[in-house]
């Protein structure tokens, strides 16, 4: 098997391990909250982006204006956001996270977090270094071959 090869081996099951376990425990933090998972992601664009009209919102996630539409009143009648009008255009209504969103993000992150932190916990110092070492390689080479997923 070629270096190639192997690698991309290692690195699709790594990910498998990584994204499983520690998506798992991030998505039943935000399920003993209540939210569900197109809820989680939106209030995850919100704090990525900060306020954000609900076409932008609606464009990323790949549903209907209505869809979306829907998916924000409940959201607003949790307390999670708030719909205020765009200053800019009082026809547009920007969507912001409240302090109760910014809560249960932050706890299913937090829980998230854990795992990873679980996991660190049990290499040495030396592996630590290494693993360490090689993960900044593998972000300084996917920021060069794809720039624009940075914006």
């Amino acid at each position: 098997m070629q270096q190639s090869e192997a690698f991309s081996e290692a690195f699709r099951e790594w990910s498998e391990i990584f994204m499983g376990r520690s998506m798992h425990r991030f998505m039943m933090q935000a399920k003993e909250s209540g939210i569900s998972m197109p809820q989680i992601g939106t209030l995850m664009r919100i704090h990525r982006q900060g306020a954000l009209p609900v076409s932008d919102i609606s464009k990323e996630m790949g549903t209907t204006l209505a869809a979306t539409s829907q998916l924000v009143e409940r959201l607003v009648q949790q307390g999670l956001i708030t719909r205020t009008e765009d200053p800019n255009d009082r026809r547009v209504r920007q969507i912001a996270m409240t302090d109760k969103g910014r809560a249960i993000l932050d706890a299913s992150l937090r829980a998230r977090q854990q795992w990873i932190d679980d996991l660190a916990s049990t290499l040495t110092p030396d592996e630590l270094t290494t693993v360490t070492d090689a993960l900044h390689i593998l972000i300084t080479r996917a920021r060069a071959i794809d720039p624009a997923s940075e914006a």
